[in-house]
């Protein structure tokens, strides 16, 4: 983490001799699977380790260098400062970006990058000399570098970036010559994935020679609309409509109306039959979406009332029946048939209880429902787990992760999180997730109107109104990567502001007498949160959000916070929720539930 304004902050200038003394070439050729700079990056870090437990200051500056250089990633659609932090923390602190380095290691880095073997790292220090210093002569051993570590035969995603970065160095220089290469490496690319099947890929590096090769972009669009056709007739409807959507974005940039427009109200069309075919299925839900996607757009097109007001019926109809249809789904765990007519019961009631509420009645009504999490039901749960398990009482276990690493030593029915997990399982399908489908269809939700609702709350700072307001709209749209990256740092800077707001000093101060906020943990774990939420809403956070050896929880804010999660986690997948997804919408729920029921008293209470 950078916390020095000149670089890493060690007070040395490392020299060329340093870096053949430290043999820094070896170190890097260890590495496995070279595929782009952040496979250095582990490596590099043990080394300033090492170096620092033998109290060597010139090995721990110098490793600590390159780990830093590694560790940044590509943001490659902004091409003037495309690397970016591998890490930011809920206290704004980061992993280092080019801007940190000091004129020292610039010039250090100036000095030894014709001479450092790995492609990937020499393509990554002449990139950084040149985004620092505007180095030419930088910029174009980058393109070359960038180009020398790709391998047609081993394709990896780190190669399709370096290709495209050398597009976009070579664009920034505005030289022809050097745009030439890339860009036929580039269609190389493409036309070998096309080829091989991997339309995904090919579609990625489709697009971007559609950004660089000007003269031909509408050819790339046409490209990428007829492989559509292709692709909806295997069923995959969803990546087809992804695919016509960028196709239409390309015919504008190519400034080519007719054919822009043309586009437009053929998607349009296409959205209404596939919602059809959805809601011919049953699945009035993806109908729904489907409809008001081709609303949105017809309103960019046409001031053809008729035609919209027929969509709206028809979003309005698909709505009706996703709710009705609403009743709780079995998924992986077998349930009764008593136990599901309970759960069907539950969600008609839900619906019933929205019914005819202006928006800012519902979601009181939502935030207020009595379902909860019981921390000591679910005590209660592994308790009894315990007593009765032979497994538990002869056994040991392990949890792993999908990279195979251990996560977990406690049987996952011993623990109180899992319980919870179970819970919200049912909540968020018979209650939340209706509840949310119910006030979709019955109001027009934008920003404006939660706006409105939301500036009411106490517990949001105001100077965050807009950010949180913008994480609830998306949770109303079930597009839950927004709720997931934006609601844990706010919900814990919001009850770091109830802490403050009660006299409680929410900071400490570290080794170096820098002032640092209190983590997460210790902000849950205060007596006075304890006092404001109750038992049971502090065990819903303590558990979604972090993690101990008592709770054992599900850890959101971390698992966020270092990309741990996968796609799954965010969206809905054809087999039901998973867990993460579950918490994810729960976590939502919280949120509205806490902006709306935490309310000021005296300071002192």
């Amino acid at each position: 983490m950078q916390g020095s304004k000149c670089g890493l902050g060690f007070q040395m200038n490392l020299t060329k001799s340093d870096f053949e003394k430290y043999r820094v070439n070896e170190v890097l050729a260890r590495t496995e699977n070279k595929h782009g700079t952040f496979s250095y990056w582990s490596i590099c870090g043990d080394e300033a380790r090492r170096h620092e437990n033998a109290g060597d200051e010139t090995g721990v500056a110098l490793f600590r260098l390159f780990n830093c250089l590694s560790s940044m990633y590509f943001e490659l659609s902004d091409a003037q400062s495309p690397l970016k932090p591998m890490m930011i923390s809920a206290e704004g602190k980061r992993t280092c970006v080019p801007e940190d380095l000091c004129e020292e290691e610039l010039k250090f880095l100036s000095e030894i990058v014709h001479f450092v073997t790995e492609t990937p790292m020499r393509a990554r220090i002449a990139d950084v000399i040149w985004l620092c210093k505007r180095d030419h002569t930088s910029a174009r051993l980058a393109h070359q570098s960038y180009l020398e570590s790709v391998d047609l035969e081993k394709l990896t995603h780190d190669m399709r970036e370096h290709v495209i970065r050398a597009m976009q160095i070579a664009t920034l220089l505005k030289s022809a010559d050097l745009l030439e290469e890339p860009m036929s490496l580039a269609q190389q690319i493409a036309d070998k994935e096309l080829e091989s099947g991997e339309i995904g890929s090919w579609h990625y590096m489709t697009v971007w020679l559609a950004q660089y090769d000007k003269p031909y972009r509408e050819s790339y669009a046409d490209q990428l609309w007829d492989k559509a056709t292709e692709v909806e007739i295997t069923g995959d409807t969803g990546f087809a409509i992804h695919l016509r959507e960028r196709a239409i974005e390309i015919y504008k940039e190519s400034k080519n109306p007719d054919r822009t427009r043309e586009a437009q109200i053929e998607l349009v069309e296409l959205l209404e039959r596939y919602a059809a075919s959805d809601a011919e299925n049953g699945d009035y839900w993806s109908a729904q979406i489907r409809i008001e996607k081709a609303i949105k757009l017809h309103r960019k097109i046409s001031d053809e009332k008729e035609q919209r007001e027929k969509l709206q019926l028809l979003s309005n109809e698909y709505g009706k029946k996703s709710n009705e249809n609403m009743d709780w789904q079995q998924t992986t765990t077998e349930v009764s048939g008593d136990e599901l007519e309970n759960l069907n019961r539950l969600t008609r009631s839900v619906i019933e209880r929205l019914e005819g509420k202006t928006l800012e009645e519902a979601l009181q009504t939502l935030a207020y429902s009595p379902h909860q999490v019981s921390h000591q039901w679910a005590k209660e749960r592994v308790e009894e787990f315990k007593s009765k398990s032979i497994s538990y009482q002869i056994a040991s276990f392990r949890t792993l992760n999908e990279a195979g690493k251990v996560i977990n030593r406690e049987m996952a029915l011993a623990t109180t999180s899992y319980h919870a997990a179970l819970l919200r399982q049912i909540i968020v399908g018979s209650e939340i997730g209706p509840a949310i489908q119910k006030i979709n269809s019955e109001h027009v939700v934008d920003t404006v109107a939660l706006t409105r609702i939301f500036e009411k709350t106490d517990i949001i700072p105001k100077s965050q109104l807009k950010t949180f307001t913008y994480a609830m709209m998306a949770g109303l749209n079930f597009e839950f990567v927004s709720v997931a990256h934006i609601l844990p740092p706010l919900i814990e800077n919001a009850l770091r502001t109830v802490l403050t707001s009660m006299g409680v000093v929410t900071s400490k101060i570290n080794s170096q007498l820098i002032e640092e906020e209190q983590p997460l943990g210790w902000i849950l774990r205060h007596q006075a949160i304890k006092r404001i939420l109750g038992e049971n809403l502090l065990f819903d956070l303590i558990t979604l959000l972090d993690h101990s050896d008592d709770d054992k929880g599900f850890n959101l804010r971390n698992q966020v916070s270092h990309g741990l999660l996968t796609d799954d986690a965010y969206f809905q997948n054809s087999e039901g929720f998973i867990e993460s997804h579950i918490h994810i919408i729960y976590l939502w729920w919280l949120a509205l539930k806490l902006s709306l029921l935490i309310k000021k008293t005296k300071q002192q209470e």
